[in-house]
């Protein structure tokens, strides 16, 4: 089992590994606007913080695949439309038509992530095979996603055993220090149910 910490603890790593999970939510505040709780705030002051401590972040190339995904996401809910003045106040008309306005609200997103990431230090880990069977062994070892299987084999192979994530999956890897501030935990309560691993 992982060891979960707070987003307050110390110290801080000189690097850490992150998920999509984490990083979305720290991108946009959707709070208000959907019947999901949002954990913005959290996830945003922690990347100040890891930001203002010089922190590294390293992750997988994978994540700019998930992020039309998230994208799609949000803008099935009416969050990411909801949401466009605070990350495009100057547009003040968007596309009447569905495709042209989801295109642009995506790449609108894209641009927030992009600008998110140029502010750290980052290292993007190549994608090689020996990786990638790693991250079977990790998915198969410890009943992870694909991705989050990637996230942690990353973990592994760089040597880099801090991970900032808020999916509950994190927990169960062995060697591993997750940065959760305890999310997965208040969404169950949120949610009524524990989930079965």
């Amino acid at each position: 089992m992982a060891v979960t910490l707070l987003f307050s603890d110390d110290p801080l790593p000189n690097k850490i590994v992150v998920d999509s999970s984490f990083i979305f939510e720290a991108l946009i505040d959707y709070q208000g606007t959907s019947k999901k709780p949002s954990f913005y705030r959290q996830c945003r002051e922690f990347a100040t913080r890891l930001y203002s401590q010089q922190v590294r972040l390293i992750y997988s190339p994978l994540l700019f695949l998930e992020a039309p995904q998230y994208w799609k996401r949000l803008y099935s809910s009416g969050d990411l439309l909801a949401s466009a003045q605070l990350f495009a106040p100057t547009q003040s008309v968007l596309p009447i038509d569905d495709s042209l306005q989801r295109q642009w609200l995506f790449k609108e997103a894209d641009k927030v992530l992009d600008d998110f990431l140029s502010h750290f230090d980052t290292h993007v880990v190549r994608l090689t095979r020996p990786l990638l069977q790693q991250a079977c062994e990790v998915a198969a070892r410890y009943n992870l996603g694909s991705h989050d299987s990637l996230v942690v084999a990353i973990a592994y192979r760089v040597g880099v055993p801090d991970i900032a994530a808020i999916d509950i999956d994190f927990e169960r890897p062995d060697n591993i220090y997750v940065w959760n501030d305890d999310i997965p935990r208040i969404r169950q309560k949120l949610k009524g149910t524990k989930r079965i691993r």
